[in-house]
């Protein structure tokens, strides 16, 4: 699969002519699960020691190791998140185990037609490989070699694995750094070039389609795991057009998605739609506000036929609160009667919004959301990419930090709250990234995160309306199993269909008699839904748990029902957590 994606993009005969070039580079795909390795050069292949087929398909972290340098490795998968060109120093370990220092210099490629970004280029430059074969230490800087005399393989250097903790901050020469530009250049030029033939054009720069905005790839592979129909458009741009369309928009209208991107929705439009409905729409979009209608569109399908279309639009706001998008979501209205064991249409549309808005959330803002009067300086800003601060500057850095850090230290034994400047797991449960935590926080309904990878399936992450629904505190709640809810009066045939469903991985909805921890230590009745939340490559990574309080199920008139509330929770984690493991390197 791997290959077959890099095939389709390029001409067949490409491989023969990146295999011509002299140096040693990988092309990884983005888009397909663990961001995988679809091309490895021949010099690559001698480098590490391995087989094109032990390296095709695999994610660039197997070449790390103990002493990889774990800051680099971020700052790797930063740049990726962000779409950016990286240069640095990296430690890797070929197949026998040995470490070598390579100067790392990865860039994204791009698609002409449509701006995303379709591989990432990675160049790996030996840092003074050959320059030490004849001695047995070399101290070069604050990087302490060990080499040995009679070493076959000229591009990687054995080392001292005690020693490496020295090696933090080694440079690559002035050569070096060229030498990796121009291997990026070369292999840019001949993917550019064999694109051409393929109809399906790359270049080394972002272009954007019809004043649509380039959405990030991350964010891109969030939304296409959303199997809904709907569309996304962007406020910030004239005439507000569509910026992403799902595959299953695309099947329900005929369109093709260079027919839709670009678009403003009222291009389904026709004759007999109702114009009162449009100025509806319109005026909640102006207001900021979600609005369900039902309106008459038309398709581009063969017979150029009509159909209802039950329209919910909604806001997605960014991470300071603003309108950054506005999704729709489509059900056809003749399948809203056909239904009967699937989910009801508003309860698909919610959960489509939901998971819709923890993707956009999680995402980097888009480059069009920049000011008009702010294009000049960032157009400047490029040429700034690789300034570097002098020793005393990181130093001064360095020092401030641990000034704060000390006075923060300091006066939170004052308060009885400790911080320290390392994460300190509670009670075994995992800790889970900030951007993961920040996205789940803006989940206002009762819910909890447990990892089944962990002993006792302990939990993880509680919302605050759990804390408030329970009674409990943070820090009484997380690294503890949910059992600890139940009590004497709890069926425990209830406990064992929850635990086989866990088991098995399924899904399911339960009412169970919990216990709070209030001051009247009064039981309630919990309308709990369970569901698993997968990773990037399809493994359970966590289950969710949904609370609602059974008491409030009839006293609901205006408001969600509980089942749409935690299928629209489910739709949300899932998206969050995707998000979070979804940029690796």
């Amino acid at each position: 699969m791997e290959e077959e994606s890099f095939n389709t993009r390029y001409s067949l005969w490409i491989k023969e002519a990146l295999d011509e070039l002299p140096h040693n580079f990988t092309i990884t795909d983005p888009f397909l699960s663990n961001h995988p390795i679809v091309f490895a050069s021949l010099g690559f292949l001698k480098m590490t020691g391995y087989t094109l087929e032990e390296v095709i398909g695999r994610n660039g972290r197997a070449f790390q190791g103990p002493k990889t340098n774990r800051r680099s490795v971020l700052e790797i998968r930063e740049a990726i998140r962000q779409e950016r060109s990286i240069q640095l120093s990296l430690l890797n370990y070929s197949k026998s185990g040995s470490a070598f220092w390579i100067l790392f210099h990865m860039v994204p490629v791009f698609g002409k037609d449509d701006g995303k970004v379709i591989n990432f280029v990675a160049v790996q430059v030996p840092i003074n490989g050959q320059e030490m074969i004849h001695r047995n230490v070399v101290d070069i800087g604050s990087c302490r070699r060990e080499v040995f005399m009679h070493q076959e393989r000229d591009l990687s250097v054995e080392c001292d694995v005690q020693g490496l903790e020295d090696w933090e901050h080694c440079e690559a020469s002035e050569s070096e750094k060229l030498k990796a530009v121009e291997g990026i250049n070369n292999v840019l030029s001949i993917l550019t070039r064999y694109s051409e033939l393929s109809g399906r054009l790359v270049c080394g720069k972002r272009c954007c389609l019809r004043g649509a905005d380039c959405l990030s790839s991350s964010l891109v592979i969030s939304l296409g795991r959303i199997k809904q129909s709907f569309v996304l458009t962007n406020p910030c741009l004239p005439d507000m057009p569509i910026v992403y369309a799902s595959d299953a928009f695309l099947t329900l209208t005929g369109y093709k998605r260079q027919e839709v991107l670009g678009q403003n929705c009222r291009f389904l439009s026709g004759v007999d739609t109702d114009s009162s409905v449009l100025y509806e729409m319109k005026e909640c979009i102006l207001k900021g506000q979600s609005c369900t209608v039902q309106i008459l569109n038309y398709s581009n399908r063969k017979d150029k036929s009509s159909f209802w279309n039950l329209l919910h639009i909604s806001p997605v706001r960014n991470a300071s609160g603003k309108t950054a998008y506005f999704v729709g979501v489509q059900v056809e209205a003749s399948c809203r009667n056909t239904e009967s064991q699937e989910l009801r249409p508003e309860t698909r549309q919610l959960s489509v919004v939901g998971a819709v808005r923890v993707a956009g959330s999680s995402s980097r803002p888009s480059s069009s959301s920049v000011e008009s009067d702010e294009q000049g300086s960032v157009s400047r800003l490029e040429d700034w990419e690789h300034c570097e601060a002098s020793e005393s500057e990181k130093l001064k850095a360095v020092e401030g930090i641990n000034n704060v850090l000390s006075i923060l230290t300091r006066y939170s034994e004052l308060s009885g709250r400790l911080v320290c400047g390392k994460r300190c797991c509670l009670r075994g449960a995992d800790c889970l990234s900030s951007s993961l935590v920040i996205s789940l926080g803006r989940i206002k309904q009762s819910f909890v995160l447990t990892n089944p990878c962990l002993p006792d399936m302990p939990i993880v992450y509680a919302s605050d309306a759990f804390l408030t629904l329970t009674g409990y505190k943070r820090q009484e709640v997380l690294g503890q199993n949910c059992r600890f809810l139940s009590g004497v009066d709890t069926d425990s045939s209830v406990l064992y269909e929850m635990k086989e469903c866990i088991l098995k991985g399924q899904s399911c909805t339960v009412q169970i008699l919990n216990y709070s921890n209030r001051k009247d230590k009064s039981s309630f009745w919990n309308l709990l839904h369970i569901s698993p939340v997968r990773n990037a490559s399809g493994k359970t990574a966590y289950f969710v748990g949904v609370q609602v309080e059974a008491s409030c199920r009839n006293t609901e008139s205006q408001e969600l029902r509980p089942e749409t509330r935690q299928l629209s929770v489910v739709g949300a984690v899932r998206v969050a957590v995707r998000s979070s493991f979804m940029v690796t390197y």
